[in-house]
């Protein structure tokens, strides 16, 4: 999955999302609060340093689209 297919598909809450190395591919979305995070969907506080690891902005693929907008 592309960064723009990971940006048009990112649920409208979501602040965050991580790809699983040699996983399907498929994003996992994640919201930020009070700089702990949480799964989108369970509410669960993500704690797995591994998994913390690979969490990435969603504002930094919005950064990316205009970018490429520009050219």
């Amino acid at each position: 999955m592309s960064e723009l297919e990971i940006l048009e598909s990112a649920p409208k809450d979501a602040t965050h999302y991580f790809l699983v190395p040699n996983g399907s591919g498929e994003p996992y979305y994640v919201l930020e609060k009070e700089k702990k995070f949480y799964w989108f969907h369970g509410q669960d506080e993500i704690t797995k340093p591994h998994i913390l690891s690979w969490i990435k902005s969603i504002e930094s693929l919005k950064e990316v689209k205009a970018e490429s907008q520009e050219i």
